[in-house]
C-alpha cells in the first residue's frame, strides 16, 4: 500500500511526497530464521487509536517479510504480533518522534516462537 500526499506550500524541505509508516515490523521464525509474515496479523495502539498492521512494500518495489502501520502520526505506541503457528508476540512504549516531513519510521526484527 502506498500512499502519496501532495505537500502545497511545503518550500524549504527535501521532503518527498511517500507517506511513511511510523513503524515497520519484520517478522521471522526464531527456529529456522525463515520469513514468518505469511498468516501474520498485527495491530498497532496509542490511546484510543488503533490501525491493523498491513502488508509492506518497500518505494522500490521489493517486498520485505513485513508489517507496517500508523501511516503519519507521532506517538507512544503498542505493538502485537499473532501468527496461528506461533506465540503471540507484544512490546509496549514504542516512541515515533516527528520528524520535518513526517514520522521518524521505527523498524523491528521480530522472532517469534513455533508452537
Amino acid at each position: 500500500m502506498v500512499l502519496l500526499l501532495a505537500f502545497s506550500g511545503c518550500t524549504g524541505y527535501d521532503c518527498t511526497l511517500l507517506v511513511e509508516p511510523a513503524v515497520i515490523v519484520e517478522i521471522y521464525d526464531r527456529t529456522s530464521g525463515a520469513p514468518a509474515v505469511e498468516g501474520s496479523r498485527g495491530f498497532i495502539q496509542d490511546g484510543i487509536y488503533r490501525d491493523t498492521l498491513q502488508r509492506y512494500e518497500s518505494v522500490i518495489g521489493s517486498s520485505l517479510p513485513a508489517l507496517a502501520g500508523a501511516w503519519g502520526p507521532a506517538g507512544t505506541y503498542q505493538l502485537q504480533i499473532q501468527n496461528p503457528s506461533y506465540s503471540p508476540w507484544d512490546t509496549v512504549g514504542v516512541r515515533v518522534t516527528r520528524g520535518k516531513c513526517g514520522p521518524q519510521t521505527v523498524r523491528f526484527v521480530v522472532r517469534l516462537t513455533p508452537l
